[in-house]
């Protein structure tokens, strides 16, 4: 498995310097990635928020709660988090 990990990195241009490492990517179902720019056009929409299994809150409260916070960043993902929840800040203030 590692061979073939190593020969798909390398197609693919990338740098990989323990096996370890292509053997962690072989199993993940997901990935975040935050560089603005580089990989990215700088336009960010929010898609879709998940709670983690067994949480404690409803995907409305999370998603409230997360748009409420980053409300005064600048940053394109804090941006798009608040404006794909448009009045959060207004109802998490008055709850």
């Amino acid at each position: 498995q590692g061979a073939t990990l190593t020969l798909l990195a390398g197609r693919h241009r990338l740098l990989v310097k323990h096996a370890r490492t292509l053997e962690a990517l072989a199993v993940m179902q997901a990935i975040g990635l935050d560089k603005t720019g580089t990989l990215t056009t700088g336009h960010f929409e929010l898609l879709r928020l998940e709670p983690l299994p067994g949480a404690a809150h409803t995907r409305q409260v999370l998603h409230r709660w997360v748009a409420a916070v980053e409300d005064q960043d600048n940053h394109p993902l804090a941006r798009s988090l608040v404006a794909s929840y448009k009045g959060c800040v207004a109802d998490f203030v008055a709850s």
